[in-house]
């Protein structure tokens, strides 16, 4: 016979943090585009970074 070991209850309980919660894939991918940009904009590309 196999022992199965008993899940912890208390893990199930706790809410996972993730950093990407509040953050939209697609208004992402649209503000990452200034990055490709020929003429780089650095106060652009400053406001996107810590805008995400």
């Amino acid at each position: 016979m196999s022992q199965y070991v008993k899940k912890d209850d208390d893990l199930d309980e706790e809410e996972e943090y993730s950093p990407f919660s509040g953050i939209e894939k697609g208004a992402v991918l649209q503000e990452a585009r200034v990055f490709n940009d020929p003429q780089l904009d650095s106060r652009r590309c400053s406001q996107v970074i810590v805008l995400f």
